[in-house]
């Protein structure tokens, strides 16, 4: 089998940030994470911890970029090279409209583009109109995994309803890999193989079996797909959106 070696590769969806979420759980897993991306071929990771206000009520703008400041002097006394940025990944819930009427909403790497998730097994409101509240701020959706989303495997006409307003759909790797189930791996497939993803990152949360799933999975990827499928998802799109 093939082992594909990249560079140059950015990964704009992560949870390194420590003890913030249900990412990492200390600064060790963080270096211990980011040091096996960089053996990959990543050069720097978007930090997205979980932005869910009735969750991690901690997990502002200010408190993320104060957290980013701080691992990148831990990465650097760790004498590692690995270049972080700050984002956030805000799961819509049915207070999400009225909350980021009123507060930062976190963007990725200071771009314009905002991450969001959807978890319900039914479709609500409150995804189209966080999406308009995005889009008349000038701001550009991405749907994070849209795979994984219950409603979306059932129910698939929402997948082209919100690329139809203008929202990017970004793959995650865990998925091609197969780590999530045979339904959820079936629709990340398709999704590829219809080029419907703009972007794919690694989810990462911690380091051991879970990454190195998601580095099977961009193995999968390259191999299925080609080496210029990952570097047009997870070097030159990433770079395009967000990087300047």
């Amino acid at each position: 089998m093939d082992t594909f070696v990249f560079e140059g590769l950015i990964d704009f969806h992560s949870h390194l940030l420590p003890e913030v979420d249900d990412g990492c759980a200390s600064d060790e897993q963080s270096v211990e994470a980011a040091t096996r991306l960089k053996e990959v071929g990543f050069i720097g990771s978007i930090c997205t911890p979980h932005v869910i206000p009735d969750h991690f009520p901690d997990n502002t703008v200010p408190k993320i970029a104060e957290g980013v400041a701080e691992l990148r002097q831990v990465y650097a006394a760790a004498q590692l090279e690995y270049q972080l940025w700050t984002g956030g990944e805000i799961s819509i819930r049915d207070y999400s409209v009225d909350w980021f009427r009123t507060h930062p909403i976190p963007t990725l790497a200071g771009s314009n583009c905002v991450l969001f998730d959807y978890w319900g097994a039914k479709w609500s409101e409150s995804i189209d109109e966080f999406v308009d509240l995005l889009l008349e701020r000038d701001l550009i959706p991405i749907w994070a995994h849209p795979e994984r989303c219950v409603v979306a495997r059932t129910e698939r006409q929402w997948i082209q309803a919100m690329q139809d307003k203008g929202v990017l759909l970004h793959g995650n790797l865990n998925s091609i890999y197969g780590g999530d189930g045979p339904d959820v791996e079936e629709l990340a497939l398709e999704l590829l193989k219809d080029e419907r993803y703009t972007f794919v990152a690694t989810d990462t949360h911690k380091p051991g079996v879970g990454l190195e799933q998601r580095i099977a999975g961009m193995q999968r990827l390259a191999r299925e797909f080609g080496e210029a499928s990952v570097y047009r998802l997870m070097r030159d799109n990433p770079r395009t959106y967000f990087i300047d």
